[in-house]
């Protein structure tokens, strides 16, 4: 135990892992370390086994869920798993010397589909590239530097001669996760990782001239192939039409998430929006506690307040508590604004009153969101809500009211203790406060994604339009389009990344537009108003 926190002390000291690399998020934001970890086992090395063999790619996995783990909590024993996987690679009686030595593959050894023992995927020698490059920005370990060479030598090779690059039917180069497969040529989710791993090494080795035309051609034969994957509705596992499923289409929007952050590439984030609008309503039906973000929307159809702006409904919002809260009407009331008094009879137009933030909640901490409703909506004339700092109450500008009965705080991290309300009616009334309704929800229960499918355009082809869209609380929005000459077509015709809109639009044909406006939910008062083209 001593040896281990000698060492886990000259890594802080020295605080080597310095590359910035963006995070992997398509593997952490979706998956526990600790389920990743059930119903698995680990040899005597600490080298992970599924089904008692070894998986390179599920190693490869779990060494980045185990670098990250350590980099967030700093435990020296992720940092132990972590470097206990690297041993998989290093030891020459588990890995495969290929293609006259100038390679290192990581072998399955058994029979798949229509692919013989041993095979290697592109998916994998991505995923371990990626993973020995954050263990060697750890370590400085420079035993592992010609392992990773190796790797990419054989995730650069053509598959013919034992590695993973094929070229598809439009002349592109791609990274196979099962090459010289017939059954299932041009994996997408495979190719992403594979395409991941080879970009950070190209990163990481800025002088490997092979290695960075290899990347070039792959990048070009990804951004013009994702469009081949889609249809109106769904899309495809592979180059033969198979269908997806939720989990991996769920996947891929990770993947776009990751990639976007990477290259800032609008292409990436364009196409995970439009996946996002896919997966809207299907959820997954793989039920293991593995993922994070099993039952959450990844993007959701928004609906229109009361002022015609598009906001993610609040059923979405996934309430850590709803129901009725406790509060009191004050009969009296100082120290509010300018410290001017303000008076309540039993029965006045004027009413006020005090949040109870009961033990339940009190066990929850504090909240930025809360939301409630007033009854008899129709008798009230005003709502506001004032909050208390440094015992005075000031009147806060961040209620709106949403709908005819639904009004909405978002504020900086509160305690409802701290609030106020106060309700001015248009005819006198009873203070009678039971009928309110709260509802608070953390920002990780929001969705990635809304969206809204504007009113269809007939426009002119040539013409200029200037793009009008309104928005609020929101920092990025995306308008995709999609064509067709009659409007019944629009059922047969997908969107697709490279068709979006900017400031301004000048249409190549004449005929129907419709248009997906997606944006980001930055907050739960994140909305955009409604899409207009105005021709100039």
């Amino acid at each position: 135990m001593k040896k281990r926190f000698t060492l886990l002390s000259l890594l802080f000291a020295f605080n080597i892992w310095a590359t910035d690399f963006v995070e992997y998020t398509c593997l952490t934001d979706r998956v526990t370390i600790s389920g990743f970890r059930k119903m698995r086992t680990f040899d005597k090395e600490g080298i992970m086994k599924t089904k008692k063999v070894y998986n390179p790619l599920v190693i490869a996995q779990y060494g980045i869920l185990a670098y990250y783990s350590f980099i967030e909590t700093r435990d020296s024993s992720y940092y132990f798993e972590c470097i206990n996987q690297v041993k998989f690679f290093k030891d020459t009686s588990k890995v495969d010397a290929i293609i006259n030595d100038k390679g290192i593959g990581l072998p399955y050894d058994f029979k798949y589909k229509d692919m013989k023992a041993p095979w290697y995927s592109g998916m994998t020698q991505g995923y371990a590239t990626s993973f020995l490059l954050r263990y060697h920005d750890l370590t400085h370990d420079d035993s592992i530097l010609p392992i990773i060479k190796k790797i990419v030598y054989v995730l650069i090779s053509p598959q013919e001669d034992g590695g993973t690059i094929s070229i598809t039917k439009e002349g592109f180069k791609w990274i196979e996760e099962y090459p010289n497969s017939r059954n299932s040529p041009g994996v997408l989710n495979g190719s992403l990782n594979g395409f991941i791993g080879l970009k950070e090494y190209c990163d990481y080795f800025t002088k490997d001239e092979v290695a960075h035309d290899m990347l070039d051609q792959v990048y070009l034969g990804m951004v013009n192939s994702l469009a081949l994957y889609d249809t109106p509705e769904w899309s495809y596992y592979n180059r033969k039409s198979r269908k997806i499923s939720n989990l991996y289409l769920r996947y891929q929007f990770h993947q776009m998430k990751q990639l976007y952050a990477i290259y800032h590439d609008p292409i990436f984030d364009h196409q995970m929006r439009i996946w996002g609008m896919m997966v809207y309503g299907k959820k997954m039906k793989n039920k293991s506690k593995m993922y994070k973000l099993r039952d959450l929307e990844l993007c959701v159809p928004s609906e229109q307040n009361k002022d015609g702006y598009h906001q993610c409904p609040v059923e979405v919002l996934k309430p850590v508590n709803s129901g009725c809260i406790l509060i009191h009407p004050y009969k009296k009331l100082k120290h509010i604004s300018a410290n001017k008094e303000l008076k309540e009879g039993k029965t006045s137009k004027l009413h006020f009153i005090r949040f109870d933030q009961p033990d339940s909640l009190n066990k929850m901490g504090s909240f930025n969101y809360v939301q409630f409703e007033v009854y008899k909506s129709e008798d009230v004339k005003e709502v506001i809500v004032y909050k208390k700092q440094n015992g005075t109450y000031a009147e806060i500008p961040s209620i709106q009211r949403e709908y005819a009965d639904r009004y909405t705080i978002y504020t900086d991290s509160c305690n409802l203790d701290n609030y106020l309300l106060s309700i001015e009616y248009n005819k006198k009334k009873k203070g009678d406060y039971s009928d309110f309704k709260f509802r608070n929800v953390y920002e990780s229960n929001l969705p990635f994604l809304s969206y809204f499918i504007a009113d269809t355009m007939k426009l002119n082809a040539g013409e200029t339009y200037q793009v009008n869209l309104p928005k609020e609380n929101t920092e990025r929005t995306v308008i995709l389009y999609r064509y067709a000459s009659r409007v019944e077509l629009f059922m047969k015709t997908n969107w697709t990344a490279n068709n979006f809109l900017e400031e301004e639009f000048k249409p190549k044909l004449n005929g129907f537009y419709q248009f997906a406006v997606v944006y980001d939910i930055d907050n739960p008062l994140s909305m955009v108003g409604e899409l207009s083209l105005t021709a100039f």
